[in-house]
């Protein structure tokens, strides 16, 4: 990925990391509301979110020297993993809230 390209990236990521929050919300809110449509849709467009994060998540890697094999992204991993679990969700979405949690914690700490 061309230097221009990896900038880009992290602008991208900030926009589907916003899509993937939204959707997780909804997740959280249709729950609530027990509207399981409702929940399979947000579902869908959070696992969408987080597929196109894992397309772009090397080049912000490397753009912001991120380091993923840490004790910080274990911990925060494993947050966002037992939420989507408290939450009753299947292993592959709490697999990527994991991920989610993930990739925001250190995203953040490398931004300041």
């Amino acid at each position: 990925m061309g230097e221009m390209s990896k900038q880009f990236a992290c602008g991208l990521y900030e926009v589907l990391d916003e899509l993937a929050k939204d959707a997780w919300e909804r997740i959280k809110k249709e729950r609530k509301n027990k509207d399981n449509q409702a929940i399979e849709e947000a579902i869908k467009n959070f696992s969408e979110a987080m597929e196109q994060v894992y397309d772009i998540w090397p080049a912000v890697e490397q753009e912001l020297g991120i380091d993923m094999g840490n004790k910080a992204t274990e911990i925060a991993y494993l947050g966002g993993y037992s939420e989507a679990k408290g939450y009753g969700m299947p292993d592959d979405i709490r697999a990527k809230r994991g991920d989610h949690v993930a990739t925001r914690t250190l995203y953040k700490v490398s931004r300041k």
